[in-house]
């Protein structure tokens, strides 16, 4: 490919230069360069060396600081609320009838639902997303998604994703679900002929189609998927190779960031398949220092689930039902459908502790 620039340099507007006196200076006015495609950063990686930046932004009104992202803290303290998930609901509820056709504030608020497991309301916004805008199909696995959280029956999960359009796969996020629909049902076979099908190397993490070995809002290489189908065939050689080449790839993540707690997370549940326990329980239990569920209600419970997958897959038995214990009680925590058909539980079951959280 011949790329040519006009400007007699490379780099456009985050072109940077030194000055008469040496100093580094951006001529066009400083830019923050964002990717989440660790396929993209190596590739620019060979021209530049990078000056690691990270922000954190808070909201000012008045004379007042507020935390961004909107979220109920900042709810709470702008107006001077108490809210409590009730309060955050009906919030929502406003802004939906503020604003009925906005598929945000609807995925938003059936998102919020589904996390308290009011199931039936979720869907019912969802199906009026999906009327909306037919081609929202994220709509149609959210409520199949719903179908399995609720009871653990991956049936109306596999009957959406046979209906998704063959040129619908954003970020390989429809992959994504597939695969581990697949591994659920221990069809290492059919997960394997997924991956192949798609040609990605890297699958976003929707949130849709389990929790265990998932983190939302996070792209997955594929060999992470590789090392988890080699390794449940027994073929240990391979599942070795595969884990190792996804720790290299996300071990930049983590160096880039030490502060990625998603990153961090998978790194222990790799370290956890690899046999690395020390390693990987100091990864996955500084996940969740980084963030708590006390500070995120969303993410926190999700990286804690981690902690107690990589728990279970460390021989740490005790440790990994007392966070389940603890989560399934939880906004957001793993649900009883989830932790019936999840393989990350196999070495839970029989344990009468464990089989009381699925009945």
């Amino acid at each position: 490919m011949l790329l040519v620039d006009r400007r007699p340099h490379i780099g456009g507007n985050a072109f940077d230069t030194y000055d008469e006196n040496g100093i580094l200076i951006h001529p066009y006015g400083p830019h923050i360069f964002h990717t989440n495609s660790k396929r993209v950063f190596a590739y620019l990686s060979r021209f530049t060396d990078w000056r690691f930046y990270e922000h954190k932004v808070l909201l000012e009104v008045g004379a007042k600081l507020y935390s961004l992202p909107i979220n109920r803290l900042t709810l709470n303290a702008l107006y001077n609320l108490d809210l409590d998930e009730a309060g955050a609901v009906a919030h929502f509820e406003r802004a939906r009838q503020l604003d009925p056709r906005n598929a945000a504030v609807i995925w938003n608020l059936g998102e919020t639902y589904s996390c308290l497991r009011r199931y039936d309301e979720a869907n019912r916004l969802f199906e009026e997303g999906l009327k909306i805008n037919p081609n929202a199909h994220f709509f149609s696995l959210l409520i199949a998604a719903n179908t399995f959280k609720k009871d653990g029956d991956l049936s109306a999960l596999k009957d959406a994703l046979k209906r998704m359009p063959a040129d619908f796969n954003p970020g390989g996020a429809v992959t994504t679900v597939a695969v581990r629909v697949a591994l659920m049902e221990r069809d290492y076979t059919k997960a394997t002929k997924l991956l192949d099908t798609s040609g990605m190397g890297e699958m976003n993490d929707g949130g849709i189609g389990g929790m265990a070995g998932a983190i939302d809002g996070y792209t997955f290489p594929r060999t992470w998927y590789e090392g988890i189908i080699a390794q449940r065939r027994g073929d240990a050689a391979a599942s070795k190779r595969a884990f190792e080449a996804a720790r290299i790839t996300i071990e930049e993540d983590a160096r880039i960031c030490a502060s990625d707690e998603k990153s961090i997370c998978l790194l222990g549940l790799i370290d956890a398949a690899l046999g690395r326990k020390e390693d990987a329980l100091a990864e996955a239990r500084r996940a969740t220092e980084v963030l708590p569920i006390e500070e995120d209600a969303f993410d926190g419970p999700i990286l804690t689930t981690n902690l107690a997958v990589v728990y279970t897959q460390t021989g740490e038995l005790d440790l990994a039902i007392t966070e389940l214990e603890r989560l399934t009680q939880l906004p957001n925590g793993p649900t009883s459908g989830m932790l019936k058909v999840e393989p990350e539980w196999d070495p839970l079951r029989g344990d009468p502790r464990f089989e009381a959280l699925i009945r």
